[in-house]
């Protein structure tokens, strides 16, 4: 009886096979590779399988046929639902021949995708080398109906990117418009097609037409043409060019050059105007070669010649740098010189700068950083300015010593610096050519944490004093050619706190973070009228794209701001977004290369400061909107109002843009400007961008 129960035990727990496939068992039936072929005679049906011939070819279709011939290889016939992934490019046919001698196949009524634009025809042969297309098209609409298309008897697509078409004919909404002969484009590469029509009326340049046109566009190399002709001005030619390394894309170089003769700046006199302006970039192991150059007739031809730039981008410097680095050792050769009679410009004849990065001194945790600099500086102000240009031979070396000291509680760093200049040439010749300053700085932290479920939150405390010397030569003496040629003897003394919040998992909220601290100044007569300030930086993610912003400093003894910068950017999702900013500046609030260097404040007594153009009282109010209520209409508006200025009045300039989709891929954009100059309005037309994920309402 014993023996009876364990054997119906074992039979019912004892597996069966199961007649049932899942779902990864049914994939790995259904596919099949070419090897397994490999000496099998005759034919063999696939039904709705999928075929990995190599890795550059695998297909997908209702139903195969595989035949296994002795003079040609392999054969494999598909029909009914055709998907093939050829070298990565992915067609969709009614019917498809596959060769293995030749590696290649042949569709019926094939087409591809290659975003923005979809080809396809009644014959499709793709090798290696080509897709050869007989009574094809090229469109950017995917459907049957082709808002825009070029079409012919005969089109093949290179494996450089370069679209060859017989006699074709420009089509849009299917009908015909324009019969072309023969030509050669690479369309592929680009986001954009080859050529593009502007207009626009108002302003300065009043009304006129454009044409562009990109005869090379791949995707290490563009050019484009440019032709304008402005009704009221004369004509204008541009060209552009894009390079960049195959094998390493950091070496890229830009061109962008344009010309417009007899264009006035004003209607009583002609003039012509041009621009030239490149960069470029080298890069080979620890070397980097970098440079750029501008060259303009006037700091007013981008916002005359260019009118969709409602954010202008002033002309740069021209310069060329040659640097490299390794481990413990960076050194750079930069030069540059003056282009522009319109221009202030530090000419370096060249300049070598040598930084040797932190080192510890023996067995000791202390640590050293050198730098010297040495070059021949020239600088020269604009025509428009009514200074005296000068020179002088430069030579700097700069010394810092520090060490960190670890307290049960807190952490100290003393650290020492010493620069000495020696000029060639100085103000007052009764003076001596050397410079020299000294500083001595004490930083305390104290950090603090606290772990949470999701989130760390971290603080420190922190003060800091620092002392300079007086310098050897008084601060009117040496030439000022940058920021660091300008020493004043400094007692400051800081102190204040740091807040973080950190999520402790990948989480896509920025971090909170949070610095409040106080700045005195003491023993300086000329700053005792403004210090202590109390400064906050302030960030807060209120979601995911939801960030309020707050940079201010508080003059307690004026009882009002230095400056007040309030940044709120809010994104709903892709089809709605705001950002607002104001901006406030008090007389107070001073021009700076660099907030936290005083020297301005010590050094001039305040009533010349006040009085003088480096006051930057005022007031702005900037914004942008975007929303997009329909997939075919979107809306974008860019605003700035800017009030309270010294000597200047009130303004308000915005820029309207409605964007409309009138093809299944193309967007028309009417766009309206109203500046502080004068009023325009424009149009172009362009192709939509890929979307991405999490993309930003303003790019």
């Amino acid at each position: 009886m014993k023996r009876l129960f364990l054997l119906c035990v074992g039979v019912i727990l004892s597996p069966f096979p199961s007649e049932g496939l899942s779902h990864q068992q049914a994939i790995q039936k259904k596919v099949s590779y070419l090897s397994h072929f490999k000496g099998i005679t005759g034919i063999m049906d696939v039904e709705d399988g999928v075929l990995h011939i190599h890795d550059g070819l695998r297909l997908q279709a209702n139903k195969a046929y595989v035949e296994n011939r002795t003079d040609c290889g392999i054969k494999i016939v598909a029909h009914g639902n055709v998907m093939v992934n050829y070298r990565g490019k992915i067609l969709i046919c009614d019917y498809l021949e596959y060769y293995e001698d030749t590696d290649s196949c042949l569709l019926t009524n094939g087409r591809c995708s290659l975003y923005p634009w979809f080809i396809g025809g009644s014959t499709m042969t793709i090798s290696p080398s080509s897709i050869i297309i007989h009574k094809g098209y090229i469109s950017t609409s995917e459907g049957p109906q082709k808002h825009l298309c070029l079409s012919g008897d005969y089109l093949e697509y290179s494996s450089e990117g370069v679209l060859s078409m017989g006699p074709t004919r420009l089509s849009i909404c299917n009908t015909p418009l324009l019969f072309l002969p023969q030509v050669s484009i690479m369309p592929m590469e680009i986001p954009k097609p080859p050529i593009t029509f502007r207009g626009g009326s108002g302003g300065f340049l009043g009304s006129y037409l454009g044409v562009s046109y990109s005869p090379i566009s791949k995707k290490h190399f563009s050019t484009t043409l440019f032709l304008d002709s402005f009704f009221k001005h004369g004509i204008g030619l541009g060209y552009n060019m894009r390079f960049s390394s195959q094998e390493n894309p950091s070496n890229e170089l830009h061109i962008k050059s344009y010309y417009a003769h007899r264009l006035a700046i004003d209607s009583s006199g002609a003039k012509d105007r041009y621009r030239l302006h490149g960069d470029f970039t080298f890069l080979k192991e620890k070397t980097r070669l970098s440079g750029e150059f501008h060259l303009s007739d006037s700091w007013e031809t981008v916002a005359d010649i260019f009118p969709n730039n409602f954010s202008l981008k002033n002309t740069g410097p021209t310069e060329i740098s040659l640097s490299w680095r390794d481990d413990n050792l960076f050194g750079k050769v930069t030069s540059s010189v003056k282009v522009n009679a319109f221009q202030n410009v530090k000419q370096e004849l060249p300049q070598i700068i040598l930084h040797h990065r932190p080192v510890t001194i023996g067995g000791s945790r202390i640590f050293l950083e050198n730098r010297l600099e040495a070059g021949f500086l020239d600088f020269h102000f604009s025509d428009n300015i009514l200074g005296s240009n000068f020179s002088s031979w430069r030579l700097s070396s700069a010394h810092k010593i520090y060490r960190s000291l670890a307290f049960p509680i807190g952490i100290l760093t003393p650290t020492l610096s010493g620069t000495a200049i020696y000029y060639s040439r100085l103000l007052s010749q009764n003076t001596g050519h050397w410079q020299l300053s000294g500083a001595l700085s004490l930083d305390y932290r104290l950090s603090l944490q606290r772990e949470y479920r999701y989130t760390r939150h971290i603080v420190e405390p922190f003060c800091s004093l620092l002392k300079t010397t007086r310098p050897l030569l008084p601060p009117d003496e040496p030439h000022i050619f940058s920021i660091k040629d300008a020493f004043h003897s400094i007692n400051l003394f800081q102190i204040g706190i740091e807040s973080r919040v950190l999520n402790k998992h990948s989480a896509p909220i920025p971090p909170s973070y949070l610095k409040l601290w106080t700045t005195y100044i003491f023993n300086e007569p000329y700053a005792k009228e403004t210090f202590p300030k109390t400064a906050c930086w302030f960030s807060l993610p209120l979601t995911l794209q939801n960030t309020l912003s707050i940079d201010a400093e508080w003059i307690w003894k004026k009882s009002r701001w230095d400056h007040l910068n309030i940044i709120w950017d809010w994104i709903l999702n892709d089809n709605i977004g705001l950002t607002l900013e104001f901006l406030h500046r008090s007389k107070y609030g001073f021009i700076k290369c660099a907030k936290d260097n005083y020297i301005l404040d010590v050094s001039r007594p305040l009533e010349i400061l006040l009085a003088s153009p480096v006051s930057d009282r005022r007031n702005l109010i900037s914004g942008k909107f975007f929303v997009r209520p329909h997939p075919y209409w979107n809306y974008n508006l860019n605003l700035r109002y800017g009030w309270h200025h010294p000597n200047s009045p009130s303004y308000l300039e915005y820029q309207m843009i409605l964007g409309h989709k009138i093809f299944e891929h193309w967007q028309l954009f009417s766009v309206y400007e109203k500046r502080e100059a004068d009023k325009r309005c424009f149009f172009y037309l362009k192709l939509d961008k890929r979307k991405h994920k999490h993309c930003h309402p303003f790019g």
